[in-house]
């Protein structure tokens, strides 16, 4: 459920907390609801990125901070809810008395290289000024690695926090830049559509004027690629197109070279060349034909893949797979585009194809 909280009621952080923590209590006393949590942006969906600093180290180029990644408020079960695995250290308590960070492992992996980061201290927000410097944080735990954006390959840096350590002037901003997410995973075999209204109630006993749209992630992660996919609609448009007028060149080069060789054909046939005979030497000079072209046409595409590469999801650039089903689909079209010239040449009567006049 995405939730507008951009209103004077949500400018300081204890408010977006208690709302925060008060419909999470809500939420979870649902029959039906296994955990739910509230989150600054669900993933896909965040823009708000935020610098930070450790302590100690020389920073690249004299900057004043180590680097700039990004960052979500989250309530504690965020990702139990979600399914994100904790694979170091521990995460936020419910009434966590520090100021702790739990970091991604994308993060724990450019920042501290071959390091445990667990422990260590980081500076959020470092030099922005009070309104927007968290202070320093001390990192508790690592979590698997969240596509937060469409075009990262695996996994991006964030960091995330209680909603009550981010800075006022922060919050306001987060607020208005993205929709909050309320997450709420069923029990096993709740439908989820009963649980929508019982949402929106949930909800509205918190905030009469909040303002909710109520998905499942599927659906989001959906509604997220909108361009994507037009985009890819487009290129699998154009490469039908394709196909399809190559086959019909296929079709009309293979049948004007068997017109031109009718007496070749005539020859061959008074020679005793059978109709199988002569099928399959016709559609073997087709498809050398095709197969050369294919040929240049996969040297051409390794390099013209890497213009698509951030529309292509869960496959490489140069996917094994694709390469091997599209050139074989493209003989599978010259072959039918050349069966029917070999077909209609191997019943040519040799008589008439010898005449002369």
């Amino acid at each position: 459920m995405e939730v507008s909280l951009s209103g004077k009621r949500y400018q300081r952080s204890t408010e977006v907390d208690r709302f925060a923590r008060q419909l999470v209590a809500r939420l979870k006393s649902l029959p039906g609801v296994e955990s739910a949590a509230v989150a600054s942006a669900l993933p896909l969906f965040g823009r708000m990125d935020m610098i930070f600093d450790v302590p100690g180290r020389s920073n690249e180029g004299g900057r004043r901070f180590t680097g700039d990644v990004q960052w979500r408020f989250v309530t504690p079960a965020y990702f139990q809810t979600l399914r994100m695995p904790i694979v170091g250290g521990r995460a936020m308590g419910e009434h966590e008395p520090r100021n702790v960070v739990v970091v991604s492992q994308a993060m724990a992996r450019r920042f501290w290289p071959g390091a445990n980061p667990i422990g260590q201290s980081i500076v959020i927000g470092a030099g922005l000024g009070p309104g927007f410097e968290a202070g320093p944080a001390e990192i508790v735990g690592i979590t698997g690695d969240v596509r937060e954006r469409l075009n990262s390959a695996n996994g991006d840096p964030v960091m995330y926090l209680d909603p009550a350590r981010i800075p006022d002037r922060a919050m306001a901003l987060m607020n208005r830049l993205d929709s909050a997410g309320v997450l709420v995973r069923a029990r096993p075999g709740v439908p989820l559509a009963s649980l929508v209204q019982p949402m929106h109630e949930a909800l509205r006993a918190g905030d009469q004027r909040a303002a909710s749209r109520v998905r499942t992630l599927d659906q989001a992660r959906w509604d997220s690629t909108p361009e994507h996919r037009f985009n890819m609609l487009m290129f699998g448009a154009f490469a039908l197109l394709g196909t399809f007028l190559a086959a019909v060149g296929i079709y009309g080069v293979t049948a004007y070279g068997v017109e031109q060789r009718r007496r070749e054909i005539g020859i061959r046939t008074a020679l005793g060349a059978t109709r199988n005979d002569l099928i399959r030497w016709l559609l073997r000079e087709a498809l050398v034909m095709a197969g050369s072209g294919m040929m240049l046409g996969i040297v051409a595409s390794l390099g013209l893949t890497q213009l698509i590469r951030s529309l292509l999801f869960g496959v490489t650039p140069i996917d094994a797979v694709t390469f091997t089903i599209a050139p074989l689909f493209t003989l599978a079209v010259a072959l039918a585009a050349a069966g029917i010239p070999a077909i209609r040449a191997s019943r040519t009567d040799p008589v008439a194809a010898l005449r002369i006049g």
